[in-house]
């Protein structure tokens, strides 16, 4: 016998012995079939299938808004988008469309599910529940191809009809896709208060989604998450952490053994400042978006209820304290209705 299967061998012995060894529940309890179980198994991945749905709606409504009012801002990281979300079960895996069928109603036909508020598909009079014909407009994919990559073949500002089936009947609309940052918003599967961006999307968690209760405070995150792609933070910070980490193999030529400590030291140089522009940045982008600034700062005061252990911050902090962002944000906030008022260009102000 092989070294292998003698260590199998002994270690499943090892186990009937550990199992025997160890204490057991006592009450006779109940069994359950595995029909009854596969059919919750069903009913449960559904209502998961429905939630994620309409978490998911709801980031990408709010976060539509916000990509789109900072499209400016972007520079050349923009796309097209036509304002809506469309459904049908060739984009879901082969395992999960009967599932999407009996819990979203999806079927086999491109089916327009949501509507972001302010967009090029509302503007053009389509509906929820309107079906696109595939044949016949020029935001229709080719073979292997996303919806929204087929928009990003269109010319910025021209408008493409678009034929869709409304209750029996047949609608020609004219829709001018919107200019957003192409910064894609991502749904985290984590229960953790968190957004965070990587430079080329920007994720929420789960968490963050039930934490911020109103629309404005979801706008609020996604601006500071925005804002942190936009000011170029995450390549910033790793151009600091390549400073530091020159001085780590320096040190190793010289026989010293720093732990990365400079690297690490570089990737947290002024990680609170960028935190803080990200709030600036961000409390711009969430006024473009439409929303009042007015009070937007409270998000704060209900992130320190809920980690009292941030209201005073620390010179090692990663991010400054919930007492200096609200104070910050308050200012900001000011600033923001002084140009709204004025006239002024709604943009930060740089150094």
């Amino acid at each position: 016998m092989r070294t292998l299967d003698l260590f199998k061998a002994a270690a499943a012995v090892g186990l009937c012995v550990l199992m025997a060894g160890c204490a057991a529940p006592v009450t006779r309890g109940v069994a359950v079939d595995s029909a009854a179980r596969a059919q919750e198994e069903r009913v449960q991945m559904t209502m998961a299938i429905k939630a994620e749905a309409e978490l998911t709606k709801r980031l990408f409504s709010v976060g539509y808004g916000v990509l789109k009012g900072a499209a400016d801002q972007c520079k050349d990281v923009v796309r097209q988008s036509a304002g809506m979300r469309v459904l049908s079960l060739d984009r879901f895996p082969e395992g999960r469309r009967a599932l999407a069928a009996s819990a979203l109603g999806v079927d086999s036909f491109p089916r327009v599910f949501v509507v972001y508020k302010g967009g090029a598909a509302e503007l053009a009079g389509i509906k929820v529940g309107d079906v696109l014909d595939p044949q016949s407009t020029a935001i229709t994919p080719r073979a292997d191809e996303s919806r929204e990559a087929a928009l990003r073949r269109l010319p910025k500002g021209v408008a493409v009809p678009v034929r869709v089936n409304r209750g029996g009947q047949e609608l020609t609309v004219q829709l001018t896709p919107d200019s957003i940052c192409d910064y894609p918003l991502r749904l985290a599967n984590e229960s953790v208060v968190n957004a965070y961006a990587d430079g080329k999307s920007i994720m929420v968690t789960r968490g963050m989604m039930r934490f911020a209760t109103d629309d404005r405070e979801l706008a609020l995150v996604i601006g500071h998450e925005l804002a942190h792609n936009t000011m170029g933070h995450i390549d910033k910070k790793t151009a600091n952490a390549v400073v530091g980490m020159v001085f780590d193999i320096l040190a190793a030529s010289k026989g010293v053994n720093t732990n990365s400590a400079f690297g690490k030291a570089g990737a947290q140089a002024y990680s609170q400042a960028f935190e803080s522009e990200a709030d600036y940045v961000g409390m711009y982008y969430l006024a473009r978006a439409g929303y009042d600034s007015t009070g937007a700062a409270d998000f704060w005061r209900r992130m320190a209820a809920e980690h009292p252990g941030n209201i005073k911050g620390n010179y090692s902090a990663s991010h400054p304290s919930t007492t200096e962002r609200f104070l910050s944000l308050e200012k900001v906030s000011d600033e923001v209705k002084l140009k709204q008022t004025s006239g002024g260009a709604l943009s930060p102000n740089m150094k």
